[in-house]
């Protein structure tokens, strides 16, 4: 008897080991639920939230700011960073109007995606209103995010704010204020020799 027939026996047993554990991983294990791929409902907020491309479509941003779960701060903060990674000028709007949001968590979302986004809106406008009170949110992180959008999306208007919040008690305010003057006076700067060119 040769050394493998002695261990064919062996070889086999092993192999039928290996062939039903892996059969087995490709089963699903006794008692687990089977998983369902559950269908997106046309309209839904799952389904706009897929929509808003980019840049954002208006009629894509109108539709998902008037859903209903938009109120609660889960689902405010979905929107804010689909229209955030989306971009362009009708997701800014969208995310103005997330700043006015009951929910701090959504407020610093939309006003930190404005400020990534560096798109101005219409001045005197309902949303540009609500990020310039934003200074003066109870919620520091807001605050900073206010400051830190209105440095990158502000104008000479905003100033005045500005040095406002230089003369804050809270120190963490008066930090914030100055990065935005020196965000806004740069940006500034940039915008004048552009158009002096």
């Amino acid at each position: 008897m040769t050394l493998l027939s002695a261990c064919r026996p062996h070889l086999r047993a092993a192999s039928l080991l290996i062939g039903v554990a892996a059969l087995l991983g490709q089963l699903p294990r006794l008692g687990a639920e089977p998983e369902v791929q559950t269908a997106v409902e046309p309209g839904s907020l799952d389904a706009l939230l897929a929509e808003v491309t980019s840049p954002a479509p208006e009629a894509g941003v109108r539709l998902l700011l008037e859903r209903p779960e938009i109120a609660v701060a889960e689902h405010g903060l979905r929107a804010a960073g689909a229209l955030w990674h989306a971009g362009g000028p009708h997701a800014a709007e969208g995310l103005r109007v997330l700043v006015a949001h009951a929910e701090a968590t959504v407020r610093e979302a939309a006003l930190r995606g404005l400020g990534v986004l560096g798109l101005r809106g219409e001045p005197g406008s309902r949303g540009e209103a609500a990020v310039r009170r934003a200074l003066q949110d109870r919620e520091p992180l807001v605050r900073r995010a206010a400051y830190e959008a209105v440095g990158r999306i502000g104008g000479p208007d905003d100033v005045p704010l500005l040095v406002l919040g230089l003369e804050s008690l809270e120190p963490d305010v008066r930090s914030h204020a100055l990065r935005a003057l020196r965000t806004l006076v740069k940006g500034e700067r940039s915008e004048l020799a552009e158009i002096a060119a």
